[in-house]
């Protein structure tokens, strides 16, 4: 990055500017191949969704480390599973108990962040998602997830076979998370953000 560039201005789709701290490029592969960091740059992105990206990277002062999420998830709760300045700004954006109308509020923030490749934003959000389809490994968890999803229990379709299938999968589940979790590790390696 030119040293002398302080800031960086990102145009919306509607041209409008929005103003980020150079910190920025460390965070956004986009921004930080850009040749010229002096010349905005203009995006499909809307006002609204820059300022609120920008607003993520302020709450975390522009330092990926503080960006923290769990995976594989921890527990059926967000805010267990994501940092608490991460929460305390996207809480607005997620609908408790519904991964449908969460995703379709989220879908523009993970499609900006993607096009920014803004990762740390954009697996944030991702996990939130996941969140939402944590099952707890018991029936209680297993009964409250049908409950939270609407999901009525039949004599194919009940808590103690779905428990009983987690417990028997177990093995390919931890594979998959496992791959899952070496991707997301190598993301961080590649972004600097872990030793």
């Amino acid at each position: 990055m030119d040293t002398l560039t302080t800031k960086i201005i990102v145009k919306s789709a509607t041209g409008d500017a929005v103003e980020f701290d150079a910190k920025i490029c460390e965070l956004c592969d986009l921004i930080n191949n850009m040749p010229d960091k002096s010349q905005p740059l203009t995006t499909d992105i809307s006002t609204e969704l820059l300022n609120l990206i920008k607003q993520f990277a302020e709450k975390h002062s522009y330092d990926k480390k503080s960006m923290t999420y769990e995976f594989p998830t921890i527990s059926n709760s967000i805010k267990a599973n994501i940092s608490d300045k991460s929460f305390e700004l996207l809480k607005d954006h997620i609908v408790e108990g519904s991964i449908s109308e969460t995703a379709k509020r989220l879908a523009p923030l993970i499609n900006a962040a993607d096009v920014l490749r803004f990762r740390k934003l954009y697996t944030t959000l991702n996990i939130i998602l996941v969140t939402l389809l944590h099952i707890e490994e018991s029936e209680k968890g297993v009964k409250e997830f049908m409950d939270n999803h609407n999901l009525k229990e039949d004599e194919d379709f009940s808590a103690e076979k779905i428990n009983q299938a987690i417990q028997e999968n177990n093995e390919l589940f931890e594979l998959v998370v496992a791959r899952f979790a070496k991707n997301v590790e190598e993301l961080d390696r590649i972004q600097g953000v872990t030793d």
